[in-house]
């Protein structure tokens, strides 16, 4: 194997070991956490769960977003989604008083 062969064959190498981790683009979660409270506002609780969902995938902190997905869950009647969300926004950030309140 010649050298030129070589820098090509351990490129294409360092590219499958990159492919096979995980890459995510980048998103703006301020985005989809207020498409998911307009959502919420206009009882589009699905659409709003959708939303919530892509900012709970980029951010696994966001307590605001287990609040409102909470919301959502309850007016479409799982009561026991609603209530995970709301634990889970308390877990997070334990001085949250509103996810207790709609807990």
């Amino acid at each position: 194997m010649n050298r030129h062969s070589l820098k090509i064959w351990l490129l294409s190498m360092a590219l499958v070991v990159l492919s096979l981790f995980e890459v995510r683009a980048q998103y703006n979660k301020s985005y989809f956490f207020w498409m998911g409270r307009e959502h919420i506002i206009e009882s589009r609780y699905r659409e709003a769960i959708r939303s919530l969902n892509v900012l709970l995938n980029v951010d696994r902190e966001a307590y605001e977003g287990y609040l409102l997905r909470g919301i959502a869950k309850y007016n479409l009647e799982d009561l026991l989604g609603a209530d995970a969300d709301f634990s889970r926004a308390i877990d997070i950030n334990p001085v949250y008083t509103m996810a207790y309140q709609y807990r």
